[in-house]
């Protein structure tokens, strides 16, 4: 993962913990549940930093919620990070002050990282609600009514979700962290926090909840050597149905993507086969918003059930699967990939 050598900006894995640096600093994601641990030449704290909560925040949260993010700084707003917080007075461990429209948003340090992000985005949400911030919207058009009302409710609430699954990872020893633009979930130093199955499926869970960014994608690492890869073209196809970039044939589609890694591969989700390529298009098959990358050992086992008459799945006792998921449309079939995937993956069908 990039080894020991590193540049100012630059993220690298040392053995334990992965790092990132600036000019004058570097800090490393400890495994253990205390979080984010800042070296400067000053010392070390294990305390939480609002670099640290900030840095946490822009990769669990879309662009609707850093905009308001942005509102808040704007209009003067401060957050601080407070140590001896006072449970019985603040039992949520965070709080929102606008008296005299000085905006303070206070998050007590004792928090992990992730759950704090996850603090900072309901009091956010609550900031929405005053004036000086909600006049940043344009209430007389449609469109600045919608994006307000997705700022102040559906963004936050699909965040909060993607803040109580990653707080879970994080407890678990799991670490989330960007690499370059992507989004890494790394479960190889995870301890027995969650069961392994159980662990992955959060992982899963969380990636889809994730924002999304064009060309980027989310990596989740299993073990040592053994990763997914989505590309958030995939993502896209799941929320809203957009179909990703196409290409006439999987050899272009694959130089165009993210190497798989050594024993991995790219998997498609509607499969690859002559009737599929006929009724869908090369282009729709081979996708950006049709392939993950997987081991190939999960490749195989789900090749295997592909070919496996299962009563359990098909409701037939003669149809192989993929004969029977050959009938259903382009949507039903990539519905069914990503769940065999996940099925393969974690030991348990998704509902």
């Amino acid at each position: 993962y990039g080894g020991s050598e590193y540049d100012a900006g630059m993220d690298w894995y040392d053995g334990v913990d992965w790092c990132s640096n600036d000019a004058t600093a570097y800090w490393c994601t400890s495994n253990d549940a205390g979080g984010a641990v800042e070296n400067e030449s000053e010392g070390t704290s294990d305390d939480l930093t609002e670099e640290q909560l900030l840095k946490a925040f822009n990769i669990l949260f879309g662009e609707e919620e850093k905009q308001l993010l942005g509102y808040f700084k704007e209009e003067g707003g401060v957050i601080r990070i407070l140590d001896g917080w006072n449970p019985d007075i603040f039992p949520d461990n965070s709080d929102f002050d606008d008296a005299g429209n000085n905006f303070e948003i206070e998050i007590a340090e004792e928090l992990d990282l992730i759950t704090a992000a996850g603090e900072l985005a309901r009091q956010l949400e609550r900031a929405a609600g005053n004036p000086l911030i909600r006049n940043h919207f344009d209430l007389n058009t449609e469109r600045g009514l919608k994006r307000y009302e997705k700022a102040y409710k559906e963004g936050f609430k699909q965040g909060r979700q993607a803040a109580v699954i990653g707080a879970e990872l994080y407890l678990s020893g799991a670490q989330i962290f960007n690499e370059a633009a992507d989004v890494v979930i790394s479960l190889a130093e995870a301890g027995n926090h969650l069961a392994k199955g159980e662990l992955k499926r959060s992982a899963l869970s969380l990636a889809g909840l994730l924002p999304l960014a064009p060309g980027r994608v989310v990596r989740i690492v299993f073990d040592r050597g053994e990763h997914l890869i989505v590309p958030n073209a995939v993502r896209e196809f799941i929320e809203n149905g957009k179909v990703g970039k196409g290409f006439q044939s999987h050899a272009k589609l694959v130089a165009e993507l993210k190497p798989a890694g050594k024993n991995h591969s790219w998997h498609h989700l509607v499969q690859e086969h002559d009737g599929n390529l006929a009724r869908f298009g090369k282009t729709k098959i081979h996708n950006e918003a049709n392939v993950i990358a997987l081991p190939n050992k999960i490749h195989q086992q789900i090749t295997s059930i592909q070919n496996s008459i299962d009563f359990d799945i098909t409701n037939s006792r003669t149809k192989k699967v993929y004969e029977w998921i050959a009938e259903k449309s382009y949507e039903e079939q990539h519905e069914f990939g990503v769940k065999l995937v996940e099925y393969v993956l974690t030991g348990k069908w998704p509902k």
